[in-house]
């Protein structure tokens, strides 16, 4: 997690830009199919992308670009905050295009989305993806348009009459909203239906989701990492597992739900089964790259920063020498606790000098005798047992 933030916010995203994620969910039902059928989710990941590629084009176009393109780095998170099976979206766009000109390749920055930009670009991800699984074949809602089965409403004319036509029809009769259909929760919605704004850049729309509030600007790149870090994480957060004293597992949500549940509860064997789900299947990519960050994209030599050259380092095994080729992008393990501990263990604690790496000792006894000879402890210190978790609302758990 943090070694790929690392290497993202380093040698992929361009440090002239400034990036902002767009996050979206879908339906139950698409969840569930497209936790079975990777090449789904690829097709409807294929959907979003080009929406919101597509926003940014139009964008760019309004500021009078007739060209431009945008990259972006995808992560397909499968687990939600409950450890349930959830697939949906993370990606990190560059808010802005990249034009060629004479060869050259220059950066355009765009403005931040509105509401209204973001509820339009949920529309149009909402109307494509329906029709994709149409075409696949997937059973949808019925299309709303058709007449089969409705009374002919030049025929109502009483008041009561007209409630319970609109009724028999699922739509609205009065108010603002009258003639339109009734809203489905978790249905992949209707052709022609709004989405709803949930929040500063936020929408819903017949069980989708896309939330875009988050951002990082250009000079913030220890915040860039950090963002890196939130969409690279593992689906199960340690610090909120604990052990109940009745044996069960203990999985505490990060905030507070609407309906009051601040946590879950599973035997050992449930939690192993919720652990199961979440594993993906092989050789299935949960990292994807779009446009200008593409791995192909003619431009990516000229857009992501210059990687330096490769530099050869002997190492000695078994009292051999060889030669091994060495990636400098790729942090060594002290490196990697300084940048995400601030643990510098290249330091002398002392004198403050550079720490040299001499040799890696496996062998116990001789490991004892240098304690020995330093006057440290040869034996780990026992640990003492967990405690409960202190918040009294969860003491309702200890019996489950």
């Amino acid at each position: 997690m943090s070694e790929q933030a690392a290497f993202l916010s380093d040698w992929v995203i361009p440090a002239e830009v400034s990036v902002r994620q767009w996050v979206i969910s879908f339906p139950m039902a698409l969840r569930f199919w497209m936790a079975k059928d990777h090449s789904l989710l690829s097709s409807v990941l294929s959907v979003y992308i080009r929406a919101l590629a597509g926003f940014l084009r139009k964008c760019a176009k309004n500021l009078g670009f007739d060209s431009g393109e945008s990259g972006a780095v995808t992560f397909v998170q499968r687990f939600g905050g409950s450890g349930n099976l959830n697939p949906h979206f993370h990606t990190l766009m560059i808010e802005g295009v990249y034009r060629e000109v004479a060869g050259r390749v220059f950066y355009f920055k765009l403005k931040p989305p509105t509401d209204e930009e973001v509820q339009g670009v949920l529309s149009t991800i909402q109307k494509r993806v329906v029709r994709l699984l149409i075409r696949l074949g997937y059973p949808v809602d019925q299309d709303p348009d058709s007449n089969e089965g409705q009374s002919n409403e030049e025929e109502v004319s009483e008041f009561s009459e007209i409630i319970k036509a609109a009724s028999i029809k699922n739509r609205i009769a009065l108010g603002d909203r009258a003639g339109l259909w009734v809203r489905k929760v978790g249905s992949f919605g209707v052709p022609g239906d709004a989405p709803m704004e949930s929040g500063p850049r936020c929408a819903t729309l017949g069980g989708f989701s896309l939330h875009a509030n988050t951002a990082v600007k250009e000079d913030q790149k220890e915040r860039l990492e950090q963002l890196c870090r939130y969409v690279a994480r593992p689906p199960i957060a340690e610090g909120r597992l604990s052990e109940t004293s009745s044996g069960n597992v203990l999985y505490r949500f990060k905030k507070e739900w609407s309906d009051g549940s601040q946590a879950v509860v599973f035997s050992p064997t449930e939690f192993i089964e919720k652990l199961i789900a979440l594993i993906p299947d092989p050789r299935v990519h949960l990292t994807r790259y779009h446009g200008l960050l593409a791995p192909n994209h003619r431009l990516r030599a000229q857009v992501v920063p210059k990687p330096p050259p490769l530099t050869e380092i002997e190492v000695e095994a078994d009292g051999e020498k060889r030669t091994v080729i060495s990636d400098p992008r790729r942090l060594k393990w002290a490196e990697l606790l300084k940048r995400v501990f601030q643990i510098d263990l290249t330091q002398c604690s002392d004198c403050g000098g550079v720490l040299k790496f001499i040799a890696a000792i496996m062998k116990r006894e001789v490991v004892c005798e240098i304690l020995k000879h330093l006057n440290l402890p040869t034996e780990a210190p026992e640990f003492f047992p967990a405690r409960a978790p202190p918040q009294m609302g969860f003491s309702d758990y200890e019996s489950a």
